[in-house]
Formats: C-alpha cells, structure tokens, sequence
C-alpha cells in the first residue's frame, strides 16, 4: 500500500498478503510469490523478526532486489527482548518508508524521481492528519487499555492510551501453553474492576483465553475493539486501516 502511493503509476506491486486468513508470520512463500521476487527490483519487509520467510526469499532472488526493511528504518529500538515488531502501527514509521522509497523508486527511475517525492510529501500529510487525530483521542483523558496482543501498541502510544496489561500476560501469551490461571484472573480483573477503558483484541486470532477477556469486558461495559495484523477485506490502503474506515 505504502510503496503503492508513492510510485503511483509508475511500479507494479505485488501483494504477498493478500487475505486477513493468512498469517503474516509463518506464510509460505508460492511459486507466484517466488517469479516476482526475480524480477524485483525493489522490496519491502516488515523486518524485525516478524516476515523472516520474505527476508529468505529476497536474498535467494536472482534479481537482487533493493530491500527497504520497515524495523531498520523505524529507528525505534529492537534489540530488546519485548519489542514490538508491528512497526507499521507506527505512523511515524509508515512516513520514513515512504520517504525511503521515494529515495530508492528514484534511483531506480531517476527521470521520475521529483514526482516520487512530491506523493511521499502527499502520503506523510495525509498521515500527519491521522496523527492529528490520534492525539486528540486521549488529550486531557486518563484512557488505559488490555491487549490480548500488542499489535497496535504504537498507535495507543499515538492516540494517549496507557496500555496496562500485564508484561505477565503478554509474555506468556506467546507461548503454546498460553497465560497461566493466575495471571489470566490478574488481566481479567483489570476489566472486571474497570481498571481498564478499553479491551483490544486481535480479530484475527480467537481461544478461550481471549473469549473469557470478552466477556469480562462485556459484563463490566467496557468497549472492545478488534483490531486486524493485514487488511480487512475490502481495505486497500494503509489510511483506510489505521483509520478503521
């Protein structure tokens, strides 16, 4: 979506999510996926651990694509054990990729290069919009919020909200065995208590743990909002998904 609004007309991109049913993390690369990465000449990875199989596949490529990977160029710190990878919930990310690949579409396609830059210029404006937005949401406000994943951890941040979860929960989450019965009652509680403004769940993943957070929320009347790792079906641009419009 990002390299699509800054090379316009003048790249031809091929989506390898292209379904919320796939899962970003483990996909298997297609035999269709595999042809366009030899004929590359450019890439972008989320990095950072999350699409190590796209990674792979680009270095086996024969066309030697330029790889922009969004971790690298976020800036933002992920050598720690608890970073979030989900970089491209990071509006200010989202801006230095499209000015990266203004810079590199324009290396590429040098007689181009001015029109690239000025459609980065448009796409970051139309992100600063969002941020605009995002700010005024938890302006003057004490919002807090659960996650069941930390997907969009950095738009919280954007948007003021406090994200209260437990490191406990967050961490035993990503393990087979799930949060233990301890820990899930401490999370719960936060919303059985009120303590929390809000529930955010991962609309693509759903198990008992996850259904019993609903619920706590429900009964408690506190909102929940589902959130997606890839587009809904029928969002095609990355506005449109980190607006929920």
């Amino acid at each position: 979506s990002v390299i699509a609004a800054v090379g316009g007309s003048h790249v031809d991109v091929h989506e390898v999510i292209t379904s919320s049913a796939q899962d970003p993390h483990d996909y298997e690369a297609t035999a269709t996926d595999k042809l366009a990465a030899s004929k590359a000449q450019l890439a972008i990875v989320n990095g950072g651990g999350y699409d190590d199989w796209a990674s792979t596949l680009l270095k086996s490529s024969t066309s030697s694509p330029v790889v922009i990977d969004a971790v690298d160029v976020s800036g933002l710190k992920s050598g720690s054990g608890d970073f979030n990878e989900h970089v491209f919930f990071s509006l200010a990310t989202a801006k230095k990729v499209a000015d990266t690949a203004a810079a590199e579409l324009g290396r590429i396609d040098a007689a181009s290069a001015a029109e690239f830059t000025a459609n980065a210029q448009k796409f970051n404006a139309s992100i600063d919009e969002e941020l605009t937005k995002a700010k005024a949401v938890g302006a003057g406000k004490n919002l807090t919020a659960v996650a069941t994943e930390p997907v969009v951890g950095y738009l919280l941040a954007d948007m003021g909200i406090k994200d209260i979860t437990p490191s406990a929960f967050v961490e035993q989450a990503e393990t087979e065995a799930g949060p233990s019965a301890a820990v899930l009652k401490t999370t719960t509680d936060l919303l059985t208590n009120k303590k929390a403004s809000v529930l955010v769940l991962n609309g693509q993943t759903e198990d008992p743990v996850s259904d019993k957070l609903n619920k706590a929320a429900a009964a408690a009347n506190i909102p929940v909002v589902q959130v997606s790792e890839t587009f809904p079906d029928g969002v095609t641009d990355y506005i449109g998904f980190v607006s929920g419009t």
